[in-house]
């Protein structure tokens, strides 16, 4: 019991560690914080709910202490609370009539995550569009970092300024979902080659969304075309983690109807390389694929992937 406290403490420290290495602004402080996640998820899928919580807590102990109280409380809101959340759902099962475990889907631990992706950042998005001071800030930075890249399309109007940071966010949200989503694909790599995890590996192929996916995308698309202000901004960010969902479902789609074929590892391997290369094309089918595979079941007609269904 006291090995186990101790190994979470542990993990919640290396990871406030990892979070706080963002305060020296470097290149490899980004990368070290892009996997401040992995050590609450990695202990969650090995140790269990409790694990994670105890984990979170000293992760955001030792940032208030030794650190500044923001960078503890950013720390909780991004990185504890959503990992601690998403480890009790992963980690939900109970006995099927075959007399085995059935296991919380995989699907419904992403729309979990979308729905953490919207309260987190659109209560961000709400507190900057109603504080000027951290939303001028904000704007500098975003300013600042445009300029860097391409001074020609840096917003010159204070107005299209603003307008750049409130659409950041919903960028920001949809990054932050890839991120967790990485963190945890590498937690459960982790946890499996050790032997320690509790949930089974399940393939990419498996996912499935409810239907209602599509009908989300939909309607935050036609708010974000119709309104202005508050409510088109937050339309933004819920049409982005929509998207970003059904990105994924979509890669599943890829993934299930290769699944029998001989030469599926090249198949996949050229599909990413020209998903890489050519995303801006590539990524908005893939996202149809996702969209329309609750109707069109293409992992079922084309896949060898027996009872995949629309949630």
């Amino acid at each position: 019991m006291m090995q186990n406290l101790a190994l979470a403490v542990f993990a919640g420290g290396v990871s406030g560690v990892l979070y706080a290495s963002l305060i020296t602004g470097s290149v490899l402080a980004m990368i070290l914080a892009y996997v401040a996640m992995l050590p609450l998820l990695l202990i969650g899928l090995t140790h269990g709910t409790v694990a994670v919580g105890v984990a979170g807590l000293a992760g955001t102990a030792a940032l208030a202490v030794f650190g500044e109280l923001p960078l503890a409380i950013s720390f909780a809101v991004v990185f504890f609370l959503p990992a601690t959340a998403l480890i009790r759902q992963a980690l939900l099962n109970r006995p099927n009539a075959a007399g085995s475990q059935e296991w919380y889907p995989s699907g419904l631990i992403l729309t979990w995550l979308g729905g953490i992706a919207i309260v987190v950042f659109g209560a961000a998005e709400l507190y900057l569009l109603t504080d000027s001071d951290a939303l001028g800030g904000l704007s500098a930075t975003v300013r600042a970092t445009v300029e860097r890249l391409d001074p020609a399309s840096a917003p010159a109007a204070t107005d299209e300024s603003l307008r750049t940071v409130a659409l950041f966010v919903p960028l920001m949200g949809a990054s932050w979902m890839i991120m967790v989503i990485i963190n945890g694909a590498l937690a459960q790599l982790i946890a499996g080659r050790l032997g320690r995890n509790r949930r089974p590996s399940a393939p990419l192929s498996d996912v499935t969304l409810p239907s209602a996916f599509g009908l989300v995308l939909a309607a935050s698309g036609a708010a974000l075309w119709l309104a202005d202000g508050v409510i088109g901004y937050l339309s933004a960010l819920i049409a982005a983690v929509a998207t970003t969902t059904l990105l994924l479902q979509g890669l599943a789609v890829v993934h299930g109807v290769l699944r029998s074929r001989p030469w599926r590892g090249l198949g996949l391997a050229g599909f990413y390389l020209a998903l890489l290369i050519l995303s801006q094309f590539l990524a908005p089918v893939v996202v149809l694929l996702g969209l329309v595979e609750p109707w069109a079941r293409l992992r079922e007609r084309f896949g060898s992937v027996p009872g995949v269904k629309p949630g």
